[in-house]
């Protein structure tokens, strides 16, 4: 029953998401694959558990090429879940992070937040439209954060305030489905700019044959470009 109940929640909100976002979201893959087109790179950025989601597109089985991700330590939970927490409301942070990478007006910039509110992602998309970086929001409008404003482009997940969907008998709410949304609205992105562009760049797996083979071309040709490749 609470498999059953949990998968309803997770299917009910998959096809509030196709039914509701699908057209913004093909206008989105439109602007991101123009600007790929004319070598730009898709930059996410997430923090806490959506830092996941920002790495989840990159270098990635079937995934683009050209997805740079900002993974920034602090705002990870790899050194400390609470101290990310905290992290997210230094004032200044986002611009240090953009300062990090050589991001730039033909680029795109994917912010990945339910709640849209933290410091660090309104101040990331305030200095990246600064300096001319086209910027996506994926938020959830029951939040009503005010990333969703400041960017130039939207994507709401509807997720529910709070993430936890059920009580499976416990007195209190379990089964996050953020993570399973904002993982498919992400790879489902990922094809819509992949069908726009004029040459699409993909990721094979590196397990199957001549995976690795197929991969190098790329490595040697963004390793360069892409920080964390």
């Amino acid at each position: 029953m609470i498999s059953e109940n949990y998968f309803k929640r997770i299917d009910a909100l998959l096809n509030t998401a196709v039914t509701e976002e699908e057209e913004e979201l093909k206008r989105i893959a439109s602007v991101i694959a123009e600007k790929l087109d004319n070598d730009g790179l898709l930059y996410t950025f997430g923090c806490g558990h959506s830092q996941l989601l920002a790495e989840e597109v990159f270098y990635r089985a079937g995934g683009l090429v050209r997805i740079a991700p900002m993974l920034d330590v602090a705002l990870s939970l790899r050194e400390g879940a609470v101290k990310s927490t905290e992290c997210e409301d230094l004032r200044g942070y986002g611009e240090l992070i953009l300062d990090n990478y050589p991001i730039c007006e033909k680029d795109c910039l994917l912010i990945i937040s339910n709640s849209g509110s933290s410091q660090v992602v309104l101040d990331l998309c305030k200095e990246a439209r600064k300096r001319g970086v086209t910027t996506i929001a994926l938020t959830s409008s029951c939040y009503k954060g005010e990333l969703a404003r400041i960017a130039e482009y939207h994507i709401d997940n509807r997720v529910p305030e709070g993430d936890a969907t059920i009580d499976p008998g416990i007195g209190t709410k379990m089964g996050a489905i953020s993570g399973i949304v904002n993982g498919f609205i992400l790879h489902w992105l990922s094809m819509e700019i992949a069908i726009k562009l004029n040459k699409p760049e993909v990721w094979m797996s590196s397990h199957i044959e001549n995976g690795k083979e197929h991969n190098q071309q790329y490595i040697a040709e963004y390793r360069h470009r892409i920080k964390h490749l």
